[in-house]
């Protein structure tokens, strides 16, 4: 990636999935966590953009909906109306 560039959607959400299976990697040898919501959990099915910032700002915001979506997960994008007309894309 050259500098000032900007990931693309799928590398952005293969890197957000992995760092959510090692986050709860932690959880798989605790007897009382059940083996099947832990599988479940390693495999999201809900992507949310709001978390930092204003993802309206990215301007592949709209690839990484359609990306997200590819892969069966519902989105939800949360703004503050900073760009508006990226939401007509």
């Amino acid at each position: 990636m050259e500098v000032g560039g900007f990931d693309e959607p799928a590398r952005i959400i293969d890197e957000a999935i992995e760092q959510r299976r090692l986050l709860l990697s932690g959880w798989k040898g605790n007897p009382r966590v059940d083996r099947g919501k832990f599988e479940e959990a390693l495999k999201p099915t809900m992507m949310t953009m709001s978390l930092t910032g204003e993802p309206t700002l990215y301007p592949m915001i709209s690839d990484m909906i359609v990306e997200a979506e590819k892969r069966g997960m519902i989105t939800f994008l949360v703004t503050n109306g900073t760009v508006p007309e990226s939401l007509e894309r």
